[in-house]
């Protein structure tokens, strides 16, 4: 996908920007790219585990579930966001 955009990139446009999060699009490491996807694959298993166990804990109210949810998701958010 990146190759076919650098092509549109170079051919069509003068000013192409693009939102990645992995940093592939400037890097265009395979390697980095892969580690990457790995560690964003292990985390979002983390992440729904974690969302698992928060929703079958009965002794939290429906205020602390939203807010330890929300918790959870701007950590995860917050590790890939703005990278690239």
């Amino acid at each position: 996908m990146c190759k076919f955009f650098r092509y549109l990139e170079s051919k069509y446009f003068a000013v192409f920007e693009v939102l990645d999060e992995s940093g592939y699009w400037k890097s265009d490491d395979d390697a980095e790219f892969t580690q990457w996807m790995n560690s964003y694959i292990q985390d979002s298993k983390i992440l729904d585990e974690e969302i698992a166990a928060l929703d079958e804990d009965e002794s939290l109210d429906k205020e602390q579930r939203r807010e330890r949810f929300y918790k959870l998701m701007k950590e995860f958010g917050g590790k890939y966001r703005n990278r690239g």
